[in-house]
């Protein structure tokens, strides 16, 4: 069975009419920015909200501020 499927597929694929080249603009190369956003250099601040257990913990805050108070 699986002979079957990889014969009828390579006979489809040798078919198959290729789309031309399509030329795209320039592409300028991806870099990381200069500096990050502010949102992601602003502390995590838990907020209270009714219904729920709480604050974060001392050590949650660590973690979620990578390592800064």
């Amino acid at each position: 069975m699986i002979e079957f499927i990889r014969r009828r597929n390579a006979a489809l694929w040798s078919y198959r009419r290729r789309k031309p080249a399509v030329e795209t603009g320039p592409q300028r190369p991806v870099t990381r920015p200069n500096q990050p956003p502010a949102w992601a250099t602003a502390p995590t601040v838990a907020e209270p909200r009714p219904g729920r257990a709480g604050w974060l913990t001392p050590a949650q805050t660590w973690r979620a501020n990578g390592g800064r108070w």
